[in-house]
């Protein structure tokens, strides 16, 4: 006899639908797990942010600060070298040493002949000799001499320096553009060839603003400054291009050789007076 199986009927899955106050929550929780992320993100990105580049007004005039300070520099370089070559000279000058006087000297005989006087005044001892003892010679003092007069050390010959002579200026072909030349010159002693820049800027306006120049913008090739090499003398011709919204004001000129023992030179002229018709 065979048993009995119960069939068992399949069992469908119900799919259970979500409220509309839970669906709300769901919503309403999602939200807020996407505004913590973007705001943790956007933390982490703004502690590993590079720091913030000036802007170029802002690096043309930090530019121009450290242009200056480079200036008072060696103006104070200058003063600080000739108040030692003056120190050196007072120092060596025959005033700063006292001679003997006479009453020094006079006192100082006094005190010489002093024991030569007590020599001679001490008793003498008994002799066989019949001839009567000599006295001794009276001591006489060397008279000191006088100071030998140290002449004054000549004064050393001004170092080297590089000069700014014949500068011209003058319209170009194209409007804004105007032909720069000058002539730097070497003072001194001295025929070993000196290496160095030459640097350019224009100060002018662009409407009420006041704006500055410097030979980066001002060239054609983007060149920060002028290559210098020269024994005694070397001519430089540059071409400038003005912006056409600029008002040019002052011309800036600034020569510095590279090493020590030769100085530069700086001039500022204004435009309108070295510009040719």
């Amino acid at each position: 006899m065979s048993a009995r199986h119960k069939v068992v009927p399949p069992v469908t899955p119900q799919i259970v639908q979500l409220s509309r106050r839970q669906r709300i929550v769901r919503l309403v929780l999602l939200g807020l797990a996407f505004l913590l992320t973007a705001t943790l993100a956007w933390q982490a990105g703004r502690r590993q942010a590079p720091a913030q580049v000036p802007a170029p007004h802002v690096a043309e005039a930090l530019q121009n600060r450290i242009r200056t300070l480079e200036q008072e520099r060696d103006a104070l370089r200058n003063e600080i070298t000739a108040l030692e070559r003056r120190l050196k000279t007072v120092q060596h000058s025959p005033a700063q040493k006292k001679p003997v006087t006479k009453p020094a000297r006079a006192q100082s005989a006094r005190k010489n002949t002093k024991p030569a006087r007590q020599k001679a005044a001490a008793p003498k001892p008994e002799t066989v000799s019949v001839a009567p003892p000599k006295s001794a010679p009276p001591t006489r003092v060397a008279a000191q001499a006088e100071p030998a007069t140290v002449p004054p050390p000549s004064p050393k010959p001004e170092p080297a320096r590089l000069q700014l002579e014949d500068i011209q200026l003058a319209p170009g072909d194209t409007p804004g553009q105007y032909r720069l030349s000058f002539s730097v010159r070497r003072d001194g002693e001295g025929t070993r060839r000196v290496a160095g820049a030459a640097w350019i800027a224009v100060d002018g306006r662009r409407g009420r603003e006041p704006v500055h120049l410097s030979f980066h913008k001002l060239s054609d090739d983007g060149r920060k400054h002028v290559k210098l090499s020269l024994e005694r003398e070397q001519r430089v011709e540059e071409i400038l291009q003005l912006p056409p919204d600029i008002e040019a004001r002052q011309l800036l000129l600034e020569i510095k050789p590279w090493g020590s023992g030769i100085e530069g030179s700086s001039r500022k002229l204004r435009w309108d007076d070295i510009l040719l018709p």
